[in-house]
């Protein structure tokens, strides 16, 4: 986003939002899609039917609906609902619609400059990337929680995770102040392949961004920032 600043080339530009439809994620999302029309780009939201935020509350944003077909067996899991949300898009091909039509706008309309996903949306960086469409990637949780997630790797090679009994108090060197029963441990869940996905989403979609935007300031987190 270097070149988000004021200025003619600035407002030539438009950058296309598309947050998980849970409240947790589109209240940051919003607030980011504020900051940068303050900054003079113009700013459309993509989202699904559920959840779906009210544009009358956010003047100056445009609103694109994505229509969604999540099974009904997955309404209620939140993890599920996740999973079941990118099969659908990705089945449909309804994002990569919608982006392409933004991509083909008139003469003189601002012209999109990228999309900023959800870090749990794989459907919609793989259309992006599809149409040659930048992507970066909103962490909605703390730096603290972006470098937690980066680590697993490093948790599972030393033997902090999967965690038992006898090491639940042990600090974590790589991480502090964190302990080991601070961590999510996907073993621990009923179904730990599904815990397993939601970690390797926000990698995925980082890893195959043009960068990462976090939910966090630098007086709050200095030392995870620094």
């Amino acid at each position: 986003m270097a070149d988000a600043g004021g200025g003619a080339d600035c407002r030539r530009a438009r950058v296309a939002l598309f947050p998980l439809p849970f409240q947790g994620h589109i209240s940051p999302m919003l607030q980011l899609a504020g900051a940068l029309r303050a900054r003079g780009l113009a700013v459309t939201v993509l989202h699904t039917a559920f959840n779906a935020p009210d544009p009358a509350r956010h003047p100056g944003l445009a609103f694109v609906a994505v229509p969604d077909a999540i099974p009904e067996a997955a309404a209620a899991n939140g993890i599920a609902k996740i999973l079941a949300l990118n099969a659908a898009m990705e089945a449909s091909g309804r994002v990569r619609g919608a982006l392409a039509s933004l991509m083909a706008a008139a003469e003189g309309e601002p012209r999109l400059a990228c999309l900023v996903l959800d870090s749990t949306l794989t459907a919609a960086q793989k259309a992006a990337a599809g149409l040659g469409l930048p992507t970066l990637v909103l962490h909605t949780g703390s730096a603290a929680c972006f470098r937690l997630f980066r680590s697993y790797d490093m948790l599972h090679h030393k033997g902090y995770l999967p965690s038992t009994e006898s090491n639940l108090h042990m600090p974590i060197k790589e991480l502090p102040p964190l302990q080991v029963r601070d961590l999510f441990d996907p073993s621990k869940l009923p179904n730990k392949e599904i815990g397993q996905k939601i970690l390797n989403l926000a990698t995925e979609t980082t890893t195959n961004s043009s960068g990462a935007i976090l939910n966090t300031f630098e007086a709050l987190e200095p030392h995870e920032l620094g």
